[in-house]
């Protein structure tokens, strides 16, 4: 994607195609040249775990996977107060 944005920019090629010469899709292309997206962004709202909480809980629940080991009501409730501290 970045090698398509620079060739538009720099005026060698067409939005159309960059798109083809990429193999990138022309309307995510078309939205970056022209300001819609920012390159390299994330659409959609910020994350409410940071990545080490995100692998601490994944870690957790595959654990009690592999114990057959439900997840329970209170690490629900857990859960809950998490996220409303974060938000």
């Amino acid at each position: 994607m970045v090698a398509a944005i620079e060739s538009v920019m720099s005026g060698q090629l067409s939005i159309r195609k960059a798109a083809a010469e990429f193999n990138v899709p022309k309307s995510s292309l078309g939205d970056r040249i022209h300001g819609r997206v920012q390159h390299g962004k994330k659409n959609g709202p910020d994350t409410l775990l940071t990545p080490a909480d995100e692998a601490n809980l994944s870690h957790k629940i595959n654990n009690r996977n592999l114990l057959h080991v439900a997840v329970g009501d209170h690490d629900g409730q857990r859960l809950d107060r998490c996220f409303k501290n974060r938000t």
